[in-house]
């Protein structure tokens, strides 16, 4: 729901790994990132945030749960 509400607003979505969403992050400079805290099957959302803010430290992440 939060994704289409975005996209009608001209935002792009890019889902995927974990790992190529943080490599992502360091070659398309995105102006936010909106992040589950509960991902299944890999690192949850802390640890990857963990992971951006040392790749973007001043990206702006919303942490979100269901």
């Amino acid at each position: 729901m939060v994704a289409a509400l975005l996209e009608s607003e001209g935002s792009r979505r890019r889902s995927g790994e974990r790992s190529a969403g943080v490599a992502e992050v360091e070659r398309d400079a995105p102006d936010a990132v909106l992040l589950d805290l509960m991902m299944p099957g890999g690192p949850d959302g802390l640890a990857t945030l963990e992971q951006l803010k040392r790749v973007a430290p001043d990206l702006p992440v919303v942490l979100m749960s269901g």
